[in-house]
């Protein structure tokens, strides 16, 4: 009982087995529509990393501006008693008794 020498020498054998030359129109609507989910799929990971992406800037812009505001109100609250090159002496004196400096005035 040799199967393949008695396939190949009997042309009716074939519808038997079912053979196939290529592939139906249901396998190839199959393959279509697999592809079709495949691809949706794809989109719909792209679209929800996009907006996440975008939310993500948004919300670094926000620590940003926050942290830029934190380190502009330090620096104003370090320099609240500061008057500049305006201090005037009484306030330069107030200043050197708390200290225990002697005064600018009695040096000169």
């Amino acid at each position: 009982m040799n199967l393949p020498h008695q396939l190949s020498h009997s042309k009716n054998n074939r519808s038997l087995i079912g053979w196939q030359s290529g592939i139906g129109l249901i396998e190839l609507l199959i393959s279509l529509f697999i592809g079709l989910l495949i691809m949706a799929g794809v989109v719909q990971l792209f679209s929800s990393t996009s907006q996440n992406a975008i939310a993500a800037a948004g919300s670094s812009r926000i620590q940003e501006n926050i942290r830029y505001a934190f380190t502009r109100f330090a620096q104003d609250l370090g320099q609240s008693g500061n008057l500049g090159c305006v201090n005037s002496s009484l306030n330069q004196s107030v200043a050197d008794e708390k200290n225990g400096l002697p005064l600018v005035e009695n040096l000169l």
